[in-house]
């Protein structure tokens, strides 16, 4: 009967930590390794640029994790200030996971905990926004171009990337 009953296995346990802010442990899942080296692979093999396109990738992929946990963050700084642990911040190949010990005691709290999130988001593509919008001199391409701009490797392509990636991180 033992043998049948699922085991739970913490996020934890198939994790490495990488670093403490405020006291909540970062780690990266095990696994979250192979999400930068496909994305280094396919930067690298699906464009001109070689080996630099796989560092572009690396990158890319990095750097949009940091907002991923800057958006975990942004959950567990306010829980925290409602009084909630929050154990750790674990990031996985599909997105990162804030765990608290329990949610605020309120409802209106616990709204405040989940909109916290998506609104470090906003506040993040607000900033790659005005970057992006200097670096085309004011001068925004048409919808189109700028999708077609957001794949292209450069500094313009990661600012863009990383707009629409904290956009859609914020409405999701």
């Amino acid at each position: 009967l033992a043998l049948m009953r699922p085991r739970y296995t913490s996020l934890v346990g198939r994790s490495l930590r990488i670093g403490s802010i405020r006291g909540i442990d970062v780690r990266v899942h095990i696994t979250f390794p192979l999400i930068v080296l496909w994305a280094a692979v396919d930067w690298g093999a699906g464009t001109y640029l070689g080996w630099r396109g796989a560092l572009y990738g690396a990158l890319l992929v990095l750097l949009l994790f940091v907002c991923v946990v800057l958006h975990e963050l942004g959950h567990s700084m306010v829980a925290m200030h409602y009084g909630v642990k929050v154990k750790d911040i674990t990031l996985l190949p599909i997105g990162g996971v804030a765990q608290m010990r329990r949610m605020p005691d309120k409802p209106s709290q616990e709204l405040l905990v989940a909109l916290a999130g998506p609104a470090v988001n906003v506040a993040i593509a607000a900033v790659l926004a005005l970057l992006f919008w200097t670096s085309v001199d004011g001068h925004l391409p048409v919808l189109f171009r700028m999708i077609r701009l957001a794949f292209r490797p450069g500094g313009q392509g990661l600012l863009l990337y990383l707009l629409l990636a904290n956009a859609g991180m914020a409405v999701f």
